[in-house]
């Protein structure tokens, strides 16, 4: 129990400075999983496979306390951890898809031509999730479902927030265009072309986000999250 404190208060020190520490984070859970494994289940202290095992029989009502008291500091330990990978991750997702909201700059009275694929900001949101899945896919399912099906709605939710504000704002822009056209003020979204024609800059920022968020859902969903199917179906209702 001394050197197991002695660990964790090493680790809080090196979680508190800068950096996602990855690497460390895996190799910890997976060497806590370990750990607890060789304490074994107190439901079978006799077990061999035990390390208690070695204790005199006498002894088993101290080593149970011994054992509850280490699983309940391992279990908040690995708990810890996970919370630390996920925020992490979380994060660094979050700050590229904040991009989504300067897609209406992008097509607003620009000329561009309409969107054909994803923009770049949204392939770089969703590295850290794919680099994560793809570096660990072979590595403890019971590690790795609990840490995907975490990251991944949080940052669906978050992404989806931000594409309702901005769809919202679309929809305002447009109307306040109608208006403007219903009053036969000249707007410089008029074109020569008929109407059935035009393509409206509101219509390419919709375009783009809807490549944007079938990009995000299909990459996504071939992880196999189980709880990220909800929020993956609720991002998709904007493209109806």
């Amino acid at each position: 129990m001394f050197l197991l404190s002695r660990y964790i208060m090493w680790f809080d020190k090196i979680l508190q400075k800068s950096g996602s520490w990855e690497n460390l984070i895996m190799s910890s859970l997976v060497d806590m999983k370990c750990l607890q494994k060789l304490l074994g289940d107190k439901e079978n202290l006799k077990s061999p496979q035990n390390i208690y095992a070695i204790f005199p029989e006498k002894m088993e009502a101290v080593i149970v306390k011994v054992f509850e008291s280490n699983r309940q500091i391992l279990s908040q330990f690995s708990m810890n951890l996970n919370n630390h990978l996920i925020a992490s991750k979380v994060r660094e997702c979050s700050e590229q898809l904040q991009n989504v909201t300067a897609i209406p700059r992008l097509f607003r009275r620009t000329n561009r031509k309409p969107p054909k694929k994803a923009s770049t900001y949204m392939i770089e949101a969703i590295k850290p999730i794919i680099d994560l899945h793809e570096k660990y896919k072979n590595a403890d399912s019971d590690i790795m479902e609990p840490l995907l099906n975490n990251i991944i709605p949080r940052v669906t939710n978050s992404y989806s927030t931000l594409v309702h504000d901005v769809l919202q704002s679309v929809c305002k822009t447009e109307e306040s265009l109608r208006r403007l056209k219903s009053r036969n003020i000249p707007s410089n979204d008029d074109t020569q072309c008929p109407s059935s024609e035009i393509v409206t800059d509101e219509m390419k920022i919709r375009e783009q986000i809807k490549l944007d968020i079938n990009y995000f859902t299909n990459m996504l969903r071939k992880i196999g999250a189980p709880n990220s199917n909800e929020a993956l179906t609720k991002l998709g209702e904007h493209l109806s």
